[in-house]
């Protein structure tokens, strides 16, 4: 996920996996980005949801996306 990220949002730096959970393996993630640039939720969730038809080694429910805040 981190060269669509990268791509994206020129403030990206890090994403780290905290946790796997049951269920269709739910797996919640941490993303950094500059201080001086963070984008929006929505700018956040649309990488990823624009990124899931792209990626083939896992499917991504892109209706199942949420965006805590900082």
């Amino acid at each position: 996920l981190e060269p669509f990220y990268k791509q994206a949002l020129p403030s990206f730096r890090l994403l780290t996996v905290v946790s796997f959970r049951n269920g269709s393996i739910i797996n919640t993630i941490n993303l950094r980005f500059a201080s001086t640039s963070v984008p929006s939720g929505t700018q956040i969730a649309n990488v990823l949801i624009n990124a899931a038809s792209q990626i083939t080694a896992f499917n991504i429910d892109t209706t199942s996306i949420t965006v805590d805040g900082i």
